[in-house]
This record gives C-alpha cells, structure tokens and sequence, in this order.
C-alpha cells in the first residue's frame, strides 16, 4: 500500500513538474515573440516610413507642399524612371521639379483615403484617384483630347447628345461584331474652348460604364486627371471645383520682403 502511495506520489509530481515546464516555456516564447515583434516594427518604422511627412515640389515654376498620406506611391521627380534603379538618387525636395504626384482621397472631403482601397477597389475606388502632372505651353483648352477620343469612335456607330442636367456633351459609340465593347466620353465647353474631357471605362458586366477620368487644366498650367465612378459624375463641377481649391491650398505661398 505504502509502495503504491509513493508511486502515485511520483507520477503526480512527475506530470505537475512537466506542466510547470511547459507554462515557463510557452512564457519564454511569447516575451521573445513579442520582442522579435517590436523589433520588426521598429525596423520596418526605420526602413519604410518616412521622416518627412511633406511631399515637396516645383510644377510649372510654383512650389507645391502635400501631406504625404496622400501617396499611395511615391511621387516623381525629375530624372530617372521609376522602373530605373537610380531612380533613389533623383533631387528630391522643395527645389526639385515633380514629373507628377499620385493622390487617393476621399469625396467629400478630400481627406487622405486609405491605401488598402487602391490596392482592393481599383478603379472602382469609391473616392478620387487624382493625378497632378505640369503641361508644356499655357492654356486650358482639351479639345485636341476631345478630338482625339472622338477620333477613336467609328463616326458610324457614334450617337452624339447634349445632357442638360449634368451641363455635358456626351458621345457613345456602340460596337458591332463579336466583341461586345462599347466607348462613353463626355466633355464641357466654355466660350468655345473644351474646359473638362472624361474618358469613361467600359467592362462587360453591371454596371457597364463603372468609372471615368476627368480631365481639366488649371493655373493654365497643370493637368489634372480625376477618376471617379460614374455615380458621382453629376457633382462633377463641384469635385472639379474642390480639386482646384485643394491645388491652390497646396502651392506654397511665398513671402516678399519689402
């Protein structure tokens, strides 16, 4: 009887030693995974974020400051390609000129949006997709643009309107044959020139017609190209409004000492 006790004593002891071992163990691996853990973050912190939260630069001769959420790529400058390797070493900053700037906001609001959205909506982005590029010459006529999309439309199959409601003119062409393909754009005139062109994305599903580019000039010096989804083209004068309000807030205002 007494041998049997000490048997049960040990075996008990034996199982509660290896329970007690494997508490320390599992306690050991969580502190050391939450330290490799933070280690990573702070290393990833050190290599991908950014120290300066500005993204700076010179388009048509002006300085322009926007935050750097915006970006859910980095911007391009002057110089190499971004598919260069030496693009890391192009001038960067409030005295290098920008080839062009990416943006992903929301609307309304024109808050940063995030960047998850860009890589899960696409152009179905259910805010503004908003590139900003400097153009060569002055002026803020788009009707060689007009005429260039319009040149892409079977003159055939084309059916041209004018949309009171949204103030647009409006041109379709329809496609014939085995590929179900169709073509939309719109455009905007003012005292006779083409002041905003939108070049709308055609897919064979529902809705056909999901999202279009906007495209108007402002300064006479930037091109701006705004994609949205089609349910928001009947606020487009007042996003294209906001967007030039949003560019004269960017531009860097500078002090003259008298």
């Amino acid at each position: 009887m007494l041998k049997e006790l000490l048997i049960w004593l040990y075996v008990i002891s034996w199982q509660v030693l290896r329970a007690c071992s494997a508490v320390l163990l599992l306690i050991a691996a969580v502190l050391y995974a939450g330290a490799v853990a933070q280690s990573l973050y702070k290393s990833m912190n050190y290599v991908y974020v950014p120290k300066d939260p500005v993204v700076c630069g010179k388009m048509a001769g002006e300085v322009y400051r926007f935050s750097r959420l915006y970006f859910p790529f980095w911007p391009e400058y002057e110089g190499a390609s971004s598919f260069d390797p030496d693009f890391v070493n192009n001038k960067k900053g409030c005295d290098a000129n920008l080839r062009s700037v990416f943006l992903s906001m929301t609307w309304p609001g024109l808050e940063p949006a995030e960047d998850r959205l860009i890589f899960e909506q696409g152009l179905d982005h259910e805010g503004l997709l908003v590139g900003v590029s400097p153009i060569k010459g002055r002026g803020g006529d788009l009707r060689l643009q007009r005429d260039h999309l319009l040149s892409k439309m079977p003159p055939e199959n084309t059916l041209k309107s004018y949309d009171p409601v949204m103030n647009l003119y409006r041109a379709d062409a329809f496609s014939r044959g085995m590929a179900q393909e169709s073509m939309r754009i719109y455009w905007s005139e003012s005292e006779g020139e083409v002041t905003s062109v939108f070049d709308c994305y055609w897919r064979p599903s529902e809705p056909n017609f999901f999202a279009c580019k906007m495209t108007f000039v402002v300064f006479d010096a930037l091109l701006v190209d705004a994609i949205m989804r089609t349910d928001k083209l009947w606020r487009w004068e007042m996003i294209k409004g906001e967007l030039e309000g949003f560019l004269i807030h960017a531009k860097k205002k500078v002090v003259q000492l008298n």
